[in-house]
């Protein structure tokens, strides 16, 4: 039997970030954030260090400093080490790379690199994270390093591929996240198999085991000490043409559940 490994999966831009914080901070759980098969070439992101910094695993002798393991042996030997200290693993992935890909690497994949590099060796549980697509775009471009670089005709089909792997694993929506955050949480920890912990409301602004957003490298601080209300911007007329002209565009809003944005 292979053991349990769950996988909480958000691209960016869309609150992943602050929902990550509520879901770490809870008690006996044990967050990896924005691991990826290839987050260490990418950006320097290494699961192994992120166990032993935050969570101190391995005593000295424990990993052989000359054997060359796997991604998936790393990450059998955390997820073992986890459960003996009776913590539940969770690992959020970086799905950015597999779904949008740009500044990192050159052509998206479409499928996770996570999954397919642990599903032989784990029973994987993998829930996702999603938002309004519009408001995702708009805090996309506006980033320094992406503005662009991706297009929005290349973002709407990465967001639709996405889209229809969380329409297939489950999903929460971050706007209802942020409306009512204790039962999106019920939610959440009921899909990943793990513990509910209603004190995360009170926990989750001074948790720290996290990683920011990488696109930008910017101060991932809690902006607000409260959840604010996501809310849906009105747009103009031409930005609703190009949307619409994209059938990734209109197939994303159905299978998500999501209302049309207005125009101004």
């Amino acid at each position: 039997m292979k053991p349990k490994l769950r996988i909480f999966s958000n691209l960016a831009r869309t609150g992943g970030t602050l929902v990550s914080r509520c879901v770490g901070c809870m008690d006996n759980i044990a967050l990896l954030s924005e691991i990826h098969p290839l987050g260490v070439q990418a950006a320097n992101i290494n699961i192994l260090e992120q166990a032993v910094k935050w969570y101190g695993l391995f005593q000295a002798g424990e990993i052989s400093p000359v054997k060359r393991y796997t991604f998936s042996e790393i990450t059998m030997l955390i997820s073992r080490a986890m459960e003996t200290k009776g913590l539940q693993l969770v690992i959020r992935d970086w799905t950015h790379l597999d779904f949008m890909a740009v500044p990192f690497i050159d052509k998206p994949y479409y499928r996770s690199r996570l999954v397919e590099h642990l599903q032989k060796d784990f029973d994987i549980i993998q829930y996702h994270l999603v938002r309004h697509p519009v408001p995702q775009w708009f805090s996309t471009d506006n980033l320094a390093v992406m503005h662009g670089k991706l297009m929005l005709e290349q973002y709407l089909e990465g967001y639709y591929r996405y889209a229809c792997l969380a329409s297939e694993n489950g999903y929460v929506r971050y706007e209802d996240f942020t409306r009512d955050p204790a039962l999106s949480m019920r939610k959440i920890c009921a899909n990943l198999e793990i513990d509910y912990d209603a004190g995360f409301i009170d926990k989750w602004q001074g948790y720290s085991k996290i990683t920011g957003d990488i696109i930008s490298n910017e101060d991932r601080r809690p902006k607000y000490s409260f959840f604010k209300p996501a809310e849906l911007p009105v747009i103009d007329a031409m930005l609703y043409e190009q949307l619409h002209n994209c059938e990734y565009y209109n197939k994303s809003l159905e299978l998500l559940g999501y209302d049309d944005v207005r125009v101004k």
